[in-house]
């Protein structure tokens, strides 16, 4: 098989949420075409945003893998990529290391400039945070998770109505992206009082991603708040079923100020 038709089926399959097999396609073709920058760049992708660098926390082998996968990658990338395992980690001093060295080699490279400013919010870092994030969409403008986060940096910095429109530039353009449809849900509903803007921002979320349990817990926010304790208890069913701690600190969180919910806060 040709490279490039090799990089198509391997895209095709992350299409189908079958990332694991792509990565093999690509190791495989890798193995053959060691010095193929497309498939290195195919490989890089697939380990930093699939996340199939797993964090830590979920397997102790992830590092390893990731490591090891290194030989397959962009050095600038692959940095960004540790860096990126690292903070899930907690080893944000780590994290930095690599993401400066990443950042000598190639200034420009926007997963190191986003994943520095994640890293600076994640500690406090606001005002530097927002900088770097906003530094990456500058270089790249379709990078969901920058907007998410430049959000709540601008936030934490007193400025909610430029959070607010980083949000909505976001949809605009990333509109695939459901992580970033969930906090812009949030803005439209506490924010912009738009209560049916943000159940539109929620449902396109679960349209995209059905596994989106932030998304579920959303509409079910927003049921309980229009008084369809049907509705709200079927998208809380659905959130327990995906992520149960979330759904518990979900419930104790809203619970006291919405009555349908209270009676369900365990």
């Amino acid at each position: 098989m040709e490279v490039a038709d090799t990089i198509d089926r391997a895209r095709l399959l992350q299409e189908q949420d079958r990332a694991g097999e792509a990565l093999e396609l690509l190791l495989a073709a890798a193995a053959e075409h060691p010095d193929e920058e497309d498939l290195k760049a195919e490989i890089s992708f697939l380990y930093t945003d699939r996340g199939l660098g797993r964090p830590p926390e979920e397997s102790d082998q992830s590092l390893a893998d990731f490591t090891e996968a290194r030989k397959w990658m962009e050095l600038p990338l692959a940095l960004a990529g540790t860096a990126k395992i690292l903070s899930r980690r907690g080893d944000y001093a780590g994290a930095e290391a690599l993401l400066r060295q990443a950042l000598e080699a190639d200034p420009e490279l926007p997963e190191a400039h986003a994943q520095l400013g994640i890293n600076r919010v994640s500690q406090g870092d606001m005002a530097a945070g927002a900088e770097s994030l906003a530094r990456t969409l500058e270089l790249a403008p379709g990078h969901g998770p920058a907007y998410v986060w430049l959000a709540s940096a601008l936030e934490g910095l007193g400025r909610p109505e430029e959070a607010h429109r980083t949000l909505l530039e976001g949809r605009r353009r990333c509109p695939s992206d459901d992580r970033l449809l969930v906090p812009l849900g949030w803005s439209l509903a506490e924010r912009a009082k738009d209560p049916a803007g943000a159940r539109d921002a929620w449902r396109r979320a679960i349209e995209i991603n059905r596994g989106n349990a932030d998304a579920w817990r959303g509409l079910a926010w927003a049921a309980a708040e229009t008084g369809d304790e049907v509705e709200m208890i079927r998208s809380l069913d659905r959130s327990q079923s995906l992520d149960p701690e979330g759904t518990k600190s979900f419930l104790e969180r809203y619970g006291a100020s919405l009555p349908l919910l209270k009676k369900y806060v365990p």
